[in-house]
């Protein structure tokens, strides 16, 4: 314990050091704003203006590792305070909440798009917006696999289903996708020029390539008894027959079938870690049917996390305050996926920066 709490105050130091030196460059950064107006000479501009780069990406840099600093000392925090009052901070556990960690996306992302309110509009969108994802991720250099895309009679989709994996930094970008998308468009169909309002819920669910348990044997509880049932002078004479509990999940397999408590044993265990590879896998079967009820919601058009406004060219996420995105048409069009990679990156830069508060407001 002595060694945790040590290594955490070698992180504290650092994360002081650091921001420490953000305010010096913050501060620096003002200053040559200051220079760079006042400048007439093309030489010195050009100086200051390099400097000005560097000092953002010095900012940038720091602003990453104060971060993940932070988050790190935040986690401990609500361990420690957990252990000492299990209900004092029993919403710490709900807000740290995310299933989307670094070891699942090193397996890939699931994407599902579904259609919601709209007919058959909806499920038009729902296939421009999948050949835009795919667009996008084969833009980011990732694999695109798709599962899942039966066409309409009109050249829609009613649900579509891929696998996407590569880079793990990269495959994070599309967890902001998940939610209600709302379309405000003119439909093909529609001869009054009437808009029309309509929904897509897409999902993004993490991939178990092989599902593993390690068990300890501090969790199990093993005891031994006389087999049962038929059988030679070992039957009702020797406690060859072994039961093994895992207490955590209280699951149990016993063995009696050979002569030997040592065979039994080890079938016994073998037996333990194929129900508990199987219990694994229907809390996780739970869990994505969780996860892909609350990201879609009810599909109505209250819920949607950002509507596609065709008529006015006009991105706006919902998430992000005062902030329109342009270009929508010329993106869908030519599947051009740099306008979603601009929102996906101003949505993670927003939300990064409130985390960032949250946690620091702890500390102050």
């Amino acid at each position: 314990m002595s060694v945790k709490l040590t290594n955490h105050f070698y992180l504290f130091e650092n994360l002081l050091l650091n921001w420490n030196n953000l305010a010096k460059v913050e501060k620096e950064l003002v200053e040559l704003d200051k220079l760079i107006e006042e400048y007439n000479d093309d030489q010195l501009l050009i100086l200051a203006a390099n400097d000005k780069y560097k000092c953002l990406n010095c900012i940038e840099d720091l602003r990453k590792q104060i971060f993940d600093q932070v988050l790190t000392l935040d986690r401990f925090i609500d361990v420690k305070l957990q252990n000492k009052d299990s209900t004092e901070l029993k919403h710490s556990s709900d807000r740290e909440h995310d299933f989307f960690n670094y070891e699942l996306d090193e397996n890939g992302i699931a994407l599902e798009i579904t259609s919601g309110v709209g007919g058959q509009e909806s499920s038009l969108f729902v296939n421009e917006l999948f050949e835009l994802y795919n667009s996008y991720g084969l833009w980011l250099g990732l694999q695109f696999n798709i599962l899942h895309s039966g066409k309409t009679d009109i050249g829609g989709l009613r649900k579509a289903k891929a696998e996407i994996s590569g880079d793990p930094y990269l495959v994070k970008n599309f967890k902001y996708e998940s939610g209600i998308h709302r379309i405000q468009r003119v439909p093909k169909t529609e001869k009054s020029g009437r808009i029309h309002t309509s929904t897509v819920a897409v999902s993004i669910l993490p991939i178990y390539l092989d599902i593993d348990v390690e068990i300890h044997n501090k969790d199990l509880r093993i005891d031994t008894y006389k087999a049962q049932g038929k059988g030679g002078q070992h039957v009702n004479t020797t406690d060859s027959a072994v039961r093994i509990t895992h207490v955590p999940t209280g699951l149990v397999a016993e063995c009696q079938e050979g002569r030997s408590q040592i065979a039994n044993r080890e079938r016994a265990f073998e037996i333990l870690k194929d129900k508990m590879i199987e219990h694994k896998h229907a809390n996780a079967t739970s869990h994505f049917t969780n996860i892909r009820k609350n990201q879609r919601g009810t599909l109505g058009r209250s819920e949607k996390i950002r509507t596609y406004n065709f008529p006015q060219d006009r991105i706006t996420d919902h998430r992000l305050p005062d902030k329109a995105f342009h270009g929508l048409k010329k993106s869908f069009q030519e599947q051009t996926p740099t306008l979603l990679h601009d929102i996906i990156c101003s949505i993670d830069d927003y939300l990064k920066n409130l985390k960032f508060h949250q946690i620091m407001s702890r500390f102050s």
